[in-house]
């Protein structure tokens, strides 16, 4: 079959939260609790952006502010400050 390629799935937020929780030795609970301590905070924030930059096909956000926000218990203007934050820290 010409033009046939095999679904590849879009990580979850789930999974996303997961694997940054593991990578910085963290539990995903400290990760969507409210804990401002900074190791916690940069982690958070790193997961948020991580949810952000997920593409769909066509390259736009495959979830939105209001839709990473509510999986965080948070407003979508925490998600845009924390998407800065990290790429401030990042780049």
């Amino acid at each position: 079959m010409t033009g046939w390629r095999p679904i590849e799935s879009a990580p979850t937020m789930a999974s996303i939260v997961a694997d940054v929780a593991a990578a910085h030795r963290l539990p995903v609970s400290v990760l969507m609790g409210r804990s401002r301590y900074k190791q916690d905070v940069r982690a958070r924030q790193e997961a948020m952006w991580r949810c952000r930059e997920v593409r769909q096909d066509d390259g736009k956000p495959r979830y939105a502010l209001q839709q990473i926000g509510q999986f965080f218990k948070r407003d979508h203007t925490t998600i845009i400050h924390a998407c800065k934050r990290h790429l401030e820290r990042t780049t």
